[in-house]
């Protein structure tokens, strides 16, 4: 069996044992995404999935950037720097803030994306209403 359909019979597996003993359908959905939410509150989790995003996201830049260079994008390596790259940044991001505990280390990271993203999408509509509303003399 894929291991993608290991993790989606495990993951339907937890969800269905508690619900068990529900008595009607509706609890056991309401069960079912209390747990769900739940699990994903916690630091623990929220932790290693903002860690998956920035790797993912270093990556992307670093790939990028690499595609550039000649020597390496003809080449098979291209990959490979990227994710080592990405590994070494996220690392070197976590690393040091993940000594002072998860519930500070991720307000450090979180707080500036979350106030920069929303800038950013403070600029992304203006512009869109900006220059939708052009006409053809301007």
């Amino acid at each position: 069996m894929k291991l993608n359909k290991i993790i989606i019979l495990a993951a339907l597996f937890l969800l269905v044992i508690p619900a068990v003993a529900a008595a009607t359908f509706d609890e056991i959905l309401e069960r079912a995404g209390t747990i769900v939410f739940s699990f994903f509150q916690s630091d623990a989790i929220v932790f290693a999935v903002t860690s998956i995003f920035l790797m993912v996201l270093f990556y992307g830049v670093f790939m990028a950037g690499l595609s550039r260079i000649p020597s390496i994008a003809g080449g098979k390596s291209g990959k490979t720097i990227a994710v080592a790259l990405a590994v070494l940044s996220t690392g070197a991001i976590i690393w040091p803030l993940s000594r002072m505990g998860l519930q500070d280390t991720l307000e450090r990271i979180l707080s500036p994306i979350g106030f920069f993203g929303g800038v950013a999408l403070a600029f992304v509509v203006f512009a869109f209403f900006w220059y939708s509303m052009r006409d053809s003399n301007g």
